[in-house]
């Protein structure tokens, strides 16, 4: 019935015909996921559900289980009626990722309602409150990083093994192995991951939980990972020619406001 309908709508249509078609399916495309994403769409209920529910408007924006069982339904529903089921999945990640971001909206905008003490005009009192919520973010998600973060994005699981082709890459054509640094070092997963070909190597990160779960996990045969609670933009205090791989992953540039420096003492 679905291919003799098919047959029936394109089967006699030119190529402008088409074209008006494809315009008034792609604005039907576009209404159909504004009731999910836009501006009072389902997004907004949720997020408001979720604000009355926490104490301080504060929430988490995730639901790993819902989110995992709606790209499943995605590729199982995209495989019955013939389309790609990896298309169905990663179309189905950016509405959940485009949800978060309008949830954040959300949050945020209450969050300031509530406590805007930061005067936007300055550039270094916004830096000054950014850095603070980025140390207070990571105290929050240290504890479940490496489950919650590290593994449980979709998105975050395939950017790690393009980077772990790169750092293999790199590290296939080095000679020199003495010692290698980890900006960012979070809980340590990098830090662990090319130990066994150096050294020494040095963990650095600006959250003092995030170090303290990585120092955790060493073990008899990690004696020489070593991890330090600085802010990488202080320098390193390391002399001269003495690193042989620096490693900067997962967005950490994108929390540095000198990067240029950091980059220079590299």
């Amino acid at each position: 019935m679905r291919e003799e309908g098919r047959k029936m709508l394109t089967g006699e249509l030119d190529l402008n015909r088409l074209n008006d078609r494809f315009r008034r399916v792609d604005r039907f495309i576009l209404d159909i996921l504004s009731v999910r994403l836009a501006s009072g769409g389902l997004s907004d209920y949720v997020a408001e559900n979720k604000r009355k529910s926490s104490p301080d408007g504060i929430f988490n924006k995730r639901r790993q289980e819902k989110e995992d069982d709606r790209i499943d339904n995605m590729k199982t529903w995209a495989k019955a009626i013939g389309m790609d089921p990896n298309f169905a999945a990663s179309l189905m990640y950016q509405i959940i990722s485009e949800s978060c971001r309008a949830q954040d909206e959300i949050m945020i905008r209450k969050y300031r309602e509530k406590q805007n003490t930061v005067n936007e005009e300055n550039k270094e009192d916004v830096y000054a409150y950014q850095r603070q919520e980025l140390i207070k973010l990571v105290s929050k998600v240290a504890a479940v990083y490496d489950k919650e973060y590290a593994k449980g994005f979709f998105g975050t699981k395939v950017y790690n093994e393009y980077e772990k082709e790169i750092l293999d890459e790199v590290m296939d054509g080095l000679s020199d192995r003495k010692l290698a640094i980890d900006l960012g070092c979070a809980t340590g997963i990098i830090s662990f991951e090319i130990a066994p070909q150096f050294k020494e190597v040095i963990g650095y990160d600006i959250s003092p939980e995030m170090i303290e779960i990585a120092e955790s996990k060493i073990s008899d045969s990690f004696s020489h990972v070593e991890f330090v609670n600085i802010d990488i933009e202080d320098g390193l205090n390391l002399p001269d020619n003495s690193v042989s791989l620096a490693v900067m992953n997962m967005g950490t540039a994108s929390d540095i406001r000198n990067i240029e420096g950091v980059i220079k003492e590299l």
